[in-house]
């Protein structure tokens, strides 16, 4: 082994030379730590291990800078040689940020570059923070004491390469540019994050890239991940970073198109969701997060489309809902979620077909309603929830097509009824609401 980081997870193999000694000598193993379960070592008697031969039972995952030793016996017949060592095997866990890129891939100018790179390099875009780190890569390529963004050019040319950072390293700025798409894997995020409180635009662009999950990083002072992962649509999982200084999610996974589970990470401390999550669509379920402080919820699960079901969250601080659940089209149930603070519902869950049932949430305090359940076509009944401060019910309930009947809401605050109620076919009776301040009663009722 070369002291770099090994990251192995079950079934998974890996390869290494056996040290050569001489012929006739007496060889030991000293200071090491015996943990046989761990692999097993087969077909090898030939001074070197190629990959396959040693296959891990379960996953190892150390601790950032954490040694541990392991020794293993060959299975079968097989016997060391003279001139060869008895197996030893060392596993650290580097602190290195390591990741892997493929300069084959398109590259864009950046603004803080201006050129596109050839194809033997790739750019390393710096965000805030302060910096003093170190390079180096698989094919040789070395920088010491960088303080800012750096151009790599790869001895052996155009390829994959792996590159090593150390060093103070606090975040990535790709913001949509660069050589965002040459990004295609996290190895290890290692130093990456410390000291950084903002991981603004980080790999915003990067859509090629992968993250093992096992991967957290040192993100704990960071408060501001607005656009950090934005349009990453090839991560299929997220590892649980560590969010719990975090107050501002905009857009930090919007467009991640190919996220089929998403971790219980710490939003203890969030205020602004906006866009969150939006076009998550291939999210099926979500975990019950804290969003108890979250106040601004533009989008945040706008087009998870996958999404049947959803967790009874916080969200009794939450003002502004506007499309926060716009095109959810396979959610068939939805929570009684406390929105007791809420303001704004325009648009919060359009285009949610497959509802069937709505509770009564609370939305004492809501003043606008435009277009909040329209196109929820499945719905048959509507409940009689407080609409006393509702001002502007502009598409409200248009195209839901299957209501038949429909609750005496308090309309004394109204004033806009446009389309309120257009298209809703089925509907063959209606209350005699208060219309004494509406001043826009246009196709209210249309069809």
């Amino acid at each position: 082994m070369d002291g770099r980081a090994t990251i192995v997870d079950a079934g998974e193999s890996i390869s290494f030379a056996i040290g050569f000694i001489a012929p006739n000598t007496s060889a030991q193993i000293q200071n090491f730590t015996e943990i046989a379960p761990l692999f097993s070592i087969t077909e090898s008697d030939n001074n070197t291990f190629l990959g396959g031969e040693i296959v891990f039972s379960t996953p190892i995952d150390l601790q950032q800078l954490q040694n541990l030793g392991i020794v293993g016996q060959e299975t079968g017949t097989v016997t060391p040689n003279d001139g060869e060592l008895s197996i030893s095997l060392l596993l650290e866990k580097s602190s290195d940020f390591q990741f892997t890129v493929d300069t084959n891939l398109q590259s864009f100018s950046s603004t803080n570059r201006g050129a596109n790179s050839d194809s033997n390099q790739m750019f390393i875009p710096t965000g805030d923070g302060d910096y003093n780190y170190n390079i180096t890569t698989s094919d040789g390529y070395s920088a010491t004491g960088l303080t800012g963004d750096h151009l790599i050019t790869f001895p052996s040319g155009a390829g994959v390469h792996d590159v090593f950072i150390t060093g103070i390293f606090p975040a990535m700025n790709f913001n949509n540019e660069g050589d965002k798409l040459r990004m295609t894997k996290i190895n290890n995020f290692g130093i990456y994050g410390l000291t950084s409180i903002s991981q603004k635009n980080a790999f915003y662009g990067c859509s090629n890239m992968v993250i093992p999950s096992k991967n957290i990083g040192s993100f704990g002072d960071v408060k501001d991940f607005s656009d950090a992962w934005r349009d990453c649509s090839s991560l299929t999982s997220m590892p649980q970073i560590d969010t719990s200084s975090a107050t501002n999610l905009t857009s930090t996974w919007l467009n991640c198109s190919s996220l089929t589970q998403f971790p219980l990470i710490d939003t203890n401390n969030v205020i602004n969701y906006t866009s969150t999550w939006t076009n998550c669509a291939s999210l099926t379920a979500f975990p019950l997060i804290n969003t108890s402080k979250g106040t601004l919820f533009l989008n945040t699960w706008n087009d998870c489309s996958s999404l049947t079901s959803f967790p009874l969250i916080n969200t009794s601080s939450g003002v502004n809902f506007t499309n926060c659940w716009f095109d959810c089209i396979d959610l068939e149930e939805f929570p009684l979620i406390d929105m007791g603070s809420a303001e704004i519902l325009i648009q919060t869950w359009r285009n949610c077909e497959s509802l069937t049932l709505f509770p009564l949430v609370n939305t004492g305090n809501v003043t606008a309603f435009n277009s909040a359940w329209k196109d929820c076509g499945a719905l048959d009944t509507f409940p009689l929830i407080n609409t006393k401060k509702g001002i502007n019910f502009t598409n409200t309930w248009i195209n839901c097509a299957n209501l038949i009947t429909f609750p005496l809401i308090v309309t004394s605050s109204a004033e806009n009824l446009t389309q309120t109620w257009k298209n809703c076919q089925r509907l063959v009776t209606f209350p005699l609401i208060d219309t004494s301040n509406v001043t826009n009663l246009n196709s209210t009722w249309f069809n």
